[in-house]
């Protein structure tokens, strides 16, 4: 009876850590073609499909994904555009305010600008993002998304 409930205890236990683990991937990085077959397949098994329909709603599905990826990329290239225009906003409003409080202000201003920036890019465990290096065992906790 013991050798049982170890056995299923150590059952859950490995069935629990292989839920656990981490999806196939991010569909974002799959060509169109691929993620309309996704779709396609699994549109399948949930209504049976003839082989001219399912060609259909292949075609019909690559469409859609290739029209995602055209907006995508241009609201990409907005984000861009408006993050361009906000540093040279910033660069100016910087050049007045450095005219008004002086180089030395000015600096102490940056330094707290640069230690907030900093701040935030902390995770909730406290642990800072590793910019660029390896996260494991340089004390940081993941890579940082944008500078």
């Amino acid at each position: 009876m013991k050798k049982l409930s170890l056995l299923a205890f150590a059952l859950m236990l490995m069935v629990g850590t292989l839920a656990a683990q981490p999806g196939k991937g991010n569909r974002s990085t799959y060509s169109p073609e691929t993620r309309a077959m996704m779709r396609v397949d699994a549109l399948a098994a949930t209504v049976e499909l003839s082989a001219s329909e399912r060609t259909q709603v292949l075609e019909l599905f690559t469409k859609q994904e290739k029209e995602k990826d055209v907006k995508r990329e241009a609201l990409d290239a907005q984000r861009e555009q408006r993050r361009a225009e906000m540093d040279a906003l910033r660069a100016k409003n910087d050049v007045s305010l450095k005219k008004i409080i002086g180089d030395e202000k000015f600096a102490k201003y940056e330094a707290a600008r640069a230690e907030k920036r900093d701040a935030m890019k902390t995770n909730r465990d406290g642990k800072k993002c590793c910019n660029g290096k390896k996260a494991s065992g340089t004390g940081c906790a993941k890579p940082c998304a944008r500078k």
